[in-house]
């Protein structure tokens, strides 16, 4: 299990992500019982309950649910469905947010004046559709959130210097985020900043860069981690997902 320092800092405050110790925590790579039990062992170390916690379950877009106690539990049971969006925004206090990744960047949102939590997932096309400015945007809109107020952080992912792509598979995804977050590094490779680019939106939105956090944990290169990235292109091992789960606990 792995927390961000400063977060850590936030007693009001519970986050935490899982890693390869806690156990497999999707069920499309293992059996059911065991990624529940999985699930509970690793809330367990936060003093979270199952029925605290929505999962929300990605489809690598920019829609974005609201919840409340009266969605505990969903996805995190058989069953019970969870919310198919790419981030939940919680205003209650006891309300966790529940997220699985492979590599992609779960990223937490806080504002503390306001109450208010975010987790979000950001993968290469949601970053590409600037989802992370769209969602701070709703936290303006719904919530009062001044961006100044607001706290990022970004859990264990995948880094540029393991994020390689084709220049033909740049081309094909039409991603035109520039040289500064697409980095040639030559023999026709390219360095994905994928991380850079979304502190870039975060910082544009009136965020202020000693507010944002990144783990510097690379999914691809640290195997305590599972990594899609690392199972599909440089060698073959069980692929599996961490979770990460934030709430507040205002005392």
């Amino acid at each position: 299990m792995y927390q961000l320092p400063k977060l850590s800092k936030m007693p009001e405050l519970t986050h935490a992500f899982s890693d390869k110790s806690d156990g497999n925590m999707a069920v499309r790579f293992g059996a059911e019982d065991e990624v529940y039990r999985n699930r509970v062992e690793f809330l367990k170390k936060l003093k979270i309950e199952t029925r605290q916690t929505v999962l929300m379950e990605v489809q690598h877009g920019t829609d974005i649910e609201f919840v409340d106690k009266g969605d505990g539990g969903k996805g995190m049971l058989p069953d019970v469905p969870g919310y198919k969006v790419d981030a939940l925004v919680a205003m209650e206090d006891g309300v966790f947010p529940f997220l699985l990744v492979g590599d992609c960047l779960p990223i937490v949102l806080y504002d503390p004046k306001n109450r208010v939590i975010a987790l979000a997932h950001l993968g290469w096309r949601n970053t590409d559709q600037r989802f992370v400015e769209l969602l701070i945007g709703e936290l303006k809109k719904e919530c009062g959130t001044d961006p100044a107020d607001l706290i990022a952080g970004i859990g264990p992912s995948i880094r540029k210097e393991s994020y390689i792509f084709k220049e033909g598979e740049i081309a094909e995804r039409n991603l035109k985020w520039g040289s500064e977050f697409l980095i040639p590094i030559g023999r026709g490779n390219v360095a994905v900043d994928i991380a850079g680019y979304n502190i870039a939106q975060i910082m544009g939105t009136g965020v202020k860069l000693d507010n944002i956090e990144i783990s510097e944990r690379d999914t691809a290169q640290d195997e305590n981690y599972f990594s899609h990235y690392r199972s599909a292109r440089i060698k073959e091992e069980v692929e599996g997902r961490i979770a990460a789960v934030v709430g507040m606990v205002w005392k």
